[in-house]
């Protein structure tokens, strides 16, 4: 029986296919479920997506791709107060999802999550990871170029820079833009920009400089 819902996010693809996805407190786990609606139809009951094993699914976030096809992601954890990963998984209400597999590198903790598809397919993901060794969150990413996988997590802001809340957009070249938060001295807005197939250059900051 559902208790409490929460984290509603929405996207639309080019072809006016729509999806939903929030996070649902049910049988003791919070589990994140998911739904999509066809052009000209209508959303379809929605169902689970996050791994059966997982405990704690948060912060779910979609993109639609020009395909019609949703792409996910979220952080989930195996029990409350153990380490999150972040999670993806693909499809639509009347293909079905694949499988949850994650993006994140195992034996991390991460957190609050962003993705974007562009008009070529290309997927983006971005998030934070907490670098044990340097105390600092750091911004990561990985992309799928169209019809292709996720490749593994880079990091995106410097390392050693505390940073957070991070945004990312992908252009019609499959060009992926990131932008986030450093906490410094003073805060500041950077941004970082990758290529179709390329890596993501250094980071440059975008605000104006004392604020």
């Amino acid at each position: 029986d559902y208790i409490e819902v929460g984290h509603p996010r929405i996207a639309i693809g080019a072809d006016g296919t729509a999806a939903v996805t929030w996070a649902a407190f049910v049988d003791g786990k919070v589990i994140i479920e998911a739904t999509t609606r066809p052009p000209g139809g209508s959303f379809a009951t929605p169902v689970g997506i996050s791994s059966v094993t997982s405990a704690s699914n948060l912060e779910p976030r979609v993109g639609v791709g020009p395909d019609g096809k949703a792409t996910f992601a979220w952080r989930a954890a195996a029990t409350l107060g153990s380490d999150y990963a972040i999670e993806t998984s693909t499809g639509t209400s009347a293909s079905g999802f694949s499988p949850s597999a994650p993006l994140s590198d195992s034996g991390t903790d991460n957190y609050d999550p962003a993705i974007a598809v562009g008009a070529d397919g290309t997927t983006s993901a971005v998030w934070n990871v907490f670098d044990a060794v340097t105390t600092a969150n750091r911004i990561q990413s990985t992309n799928r170029p169209p019809g292709g996988n996720f490749g593994p997590a880079v990091g995106v802001s410097p390392e050693g820079e505390d940073s957070d809340d991070a945004g990312v957009v992908v252009d019609s070249s499959g060009k992926t833009t990131v932008v986030w938060i450093h906490h410094g001295a003073v805060q500041e807005i950077k941004q970082s920009t990758k290529p179709a197939g390329g890596s993501f250059g250094g980071a440059t900051t975008l605000s104006k400089p004392g604020l």
